[in-house]
């Protein structure tokens, strides 16, 4: 759907379900990514290379890098993600556990 406002331009404004989807594929892509990289560092672990500009082991130092980085922002993500929910789990735990004081919650006796 596009979003008409202010000058004229189209922005492209996705829904719930299409980030939804775009994470899924992202998801999968690097997954593709990461298992490619294994298996061909697997593949090709005993090659035959004669340490001269040799494009497997170019091939395979990429993959390894590939693996690596991802890895790496793996750890830093979490590291970044976890005290931020830790925080707004306790934040949502004392915003919503404040309860209304009645009169019987106080436990006065409504006699007359």
């Amino acid at each position: 759907m596009y979003d008409m406002k202010g000058n004229g331009m189209g922005r492209f404004k996705l829904t719930r379900n299409d980030r939804r989807f775009t994470a899924g594929i992202m998801a999968v892509m690097l997954l593709f990514a990461v298992l490619f990289s294994v298996f061909f560092l697997s593949a090709e672990v005993g090659h035959e290379c004669n340490h001269n500009d040799c494009p497997i082991c170019a091939c395979m130092e990429q993959c390894s890098n590939t693996i690596h980085s991802i890895s790496d922002s793996f750890v830093t993500v979490s590291a970044a993600i976890i005290p931020i929910i830790y925080f707004i789990s306790f934040a949502k735990n004392d915003v919503f556990n404040i309860k209304a004081e009645t009169l019987v919650s106080q436990k006065v006796r409504l006699d007359n």
